[in-house]
């Protein structure tokens, strides 16, 4: 089943309550310089998965309304779900956003467009899925020939090149969440002895190689990197080894980091709230080909594998804090940032240079333009996450405003015919 992405819904969504502005509150809301990037405010969408593509990578008509529609809805810049380097690496869910061949550079050059037309920047998120990837390049980290990824790097490199041409602002590097690059530089799962692992420098060098092959392809683009503040795995990212990696990323010319946390095999750690459990046993890919029968063998399986994390807010603040101190250019702070007092202690009290927002803005696309116009302090997402685990069978969307569209169509009246 495939369900439509629900325009307007959020023009029908309960204000939770009236906002109040505060001291410190235009810093917040007033214009602010990313790297050359011109923004009309700090709050920033989050790459965030949509599954709105088509079978080529080619954005459709309901990417551009979703696009537009945050644009609208008054966020500083847009940063784009996953876009694909090559269909190796590509995710296992449908409807993947890719800039692997020249070919789909005009229908996004004219996405591009038409969110330029709200005055609003737009970065390309460019990532490998990595192990796990629905394409050919599903392997552990050490089946990695040395070709193979000098192949990754040059891949990189070209989709750098087509996100120039296409108008992008900038490029954002998918260095986060257990994803390919963030594989490479996680000791935890890089135990590679050669000229790839072994060291934090070498684990960060298919990094700079691919950030050094973007500035030769496209030198005038800036490139952000999101990466990981901590892994809470043995060995893995802390944020005194991710300190480490923003100086070198800084060093290879990094305009931002963007900090965020997690694995994707944990499901909850990178964003928090509500385990759905059903959900995930029931759209699952591979527990989708089991027989039915078998699946409720699968329940304490996925129970036992997935538990609700806490803090469910600002829960990046901590290593954001280590990074910002460790490096001159913008930190932006990821995870946990949903409400107006979330907001404040990370741009006013902390000082950090940007957030970044993907659920509420999933809920309610104009959620930014209401705390600007001190409609509401307080975001109606409820964390249930069926955003997140929707998208392994259908385009992104708020399962609870679509609900509330439903409900709110079943109780308006027949209309008369006024031809009779």
């Amino acid at each position: 089943m495939c369900f439509e992405y629900i325009p307007d819904v959020y023009k029908i969504v309960s204000v939770k309550g009236a906002g109040i502005m505060r001291d410190g509150d235009e810093r917040i809301f007033a214009p602010a310089d990313l790297a050359g990037i011109h923004l009309n405010n700090r709050i920033i969408r989050s790459g965030t998965f949509e599954g709105m593509c088509d079978e080529e990578g080619r954005p459709t008509k309901q990417l551009v309304k979703l696009y537009t529609d945050l644009a609208d809805g008054g966020v500083g810049a847009i940063i784009t779900g996953a876009i694909g380097v090559s269909k190796a690496g590509m995710s296992p869910f449908a409807g993947m956003g890719m800039l692997d061949q020249d070919s789909n550079i005009p229908l996004y050059r004219d996405l591009i467009l038409q969110v330029h037309a709200h005055n609003t920047p737009i970065i390309a998120q460019l990532s490998h899925y990595g192990r796990f990837s629905g394409g050919r390049d599903h392997q552990r980290l050490d089946k990695y020939t040395s070709s193979e990824i000098k192949l990754i790097i040059r891949e990189f490199a070209e989709a750098g090149r087509r996100a120039a041409q296409c108008g992008f602002d900038g490029i954002e590097l998918q260095c986060a969440h257990g994803y390919l690059l963030s594989e490479f530089l996680s000791q935890y799962a890089n135990y590679r002895d050669d000229q790839w692992g072994g060291t934090a420098f070498k684990r960060f060098r298919i990094v700079g190689e691919i950030m050094y092959g973007i500035q030769q392809e496209a030198p005038d683009i800036p490139i952000l990197i999101k990466m990981n503040g901590d892994e809470e795995r043995h060995a893995g990212m802390d944020p005194t080894s991710a300190a480490e990696y923003a100086i070198m990323m800084e060093d290879a010319g990094a305009c931002a980091i963007e900090v965020s946390r997690g694995l994707r095999e944990d499901f909850c750690s990178t964003i928090r709230g509500d385990v759905c459990y059903d959900r995930i046993i029931e759209e699952d890919p591979t527990l989708r080909k089991m027989p039915k029968q078998l699946r409720s063998f699968a329940e304490p399986v996925v129970h036992s594998l997935y538990h609700p994390w806490k803090p469910t807010r600002l829960y990046n603040l901590k290593a954001a804090m280590t990074i910002r101190n460790a490096v001159p250019i913008p930190v932006i702070l990821n995870g946990g940032v949903h409400d107006m007092d979330e907001i404040r202690k990370a741009l006013i009290t902390k000082r950090l240079d940007f957030v970044t927002i993907s659920r509420p803005l999933i809920h309610d696309p104009c959620l930014i333009q209401k705390y600007m116009e001190q409609q509401m302090d307080v975001s109606g997402c409820r964390e249930c996450n069926r955003c997140y685990s929707g998208i392994m069978s259908h385009p992104l969307q708020c399962e609870t405003a679509a609900e509330a569209v439903k409900e709110n169509n079943s109780e308006e009246p027949d209309q008369p015919d006024s031809n009779k």
